[in-house]
């Protein structure tokens, strides 16, 4: 079994956006769902404090972090169980909003397996984010902020899904990149963040839009 763990929140009140790492961990037996323990961890997430600076800053003033949703999943990828928790109206990010909800920093987590297989992307909302005006580059937050908020949220995460584990029989929990083709986590040891925007697509799909036309 391992977690998957979706960050949600919302951008401009309406449009939804999740981050979704992975998490595996060291047990003394094979650990089965326990809906109470997968409970008690997103209760416990539920109570963290707020993301550092790093993160809340390219999220935006239009955008908030307001829930989170542990899944149970076997070694096959069949769901387990699941847990959720919404705290809206949830933490506002904080940089002046000047860019469209499809705009990311990608967080890219790195593994010692080469290939695409130990490689993973989180992209995190940019409403937030300043560009430099003669590259068009990230400028504020720099990507080392970003990277480094990164893994401190995250290893706050980590933590205390193993502070909260109830019945699971974990002796540590790890921050891992998912093969769902391979059936394996590979443990993450570091996240590179870039200075170059990327796009979420599906946050693009799903926008509505409104049209104007003029006569030709």
């Amino acid at each position: 079994m391992y977690f998957r763990l979706s960050i949600t929140g919302t951008l401009f009140t309406a449009e939804k956006w999740s981050v979704n790492p992975c998490f595996h961990f060291n047990a003394a037996l094979a650990p089965v769902w326990d809906q109470a323990s997968g409970d008690a961890i997103v209760a416990a997430l539920g109570a963290l404090p707020a993301p550092p600076s790093g993160l809340l800053t390219p999220l935006g003033a239009g955008g908030r972090l307001s829930g989170f949703r542990l899944e149970g999943r076997d070694e096959d990828e069949s769901l387990l169980g699941v847990s959720e928790l919404d705290f809206s109206p949830g933490v506002a990010g904080t940089g002046t909003t000047s860019k469209s909800a499809q705009d990311a920093i990608v967080l890219s987590l790195r593994t010692d397996t080469p290939g695409a297989s130990g490689r993973g992307r989180l992209y995190w909302p940019a409403l937030g984010a300043s560009l430099d005006t003669s590259s068009g580059k990230l400028s504020s937050p720099t990507p080392s902020t970003v990277a480094s908020a990164a893994v401190t949220y995250l290893t706050s995460i980590q933590e205390a899904i193993e502070d909260n584990a109830g019945v699971f029989p974990f002796t540590s929990v790890l921050l891992g990149v998912r093969s769902t083709t391979q059936h394996v986590t590979r443990t993450v040891n570091r996240i590179q963040v870039g200075d170059v925007l990327d796009t979420q697509r599906r946050r693009r799909d799903a926008l509505v839009e409104t049209y104007a036309s003029a006569v030709y």
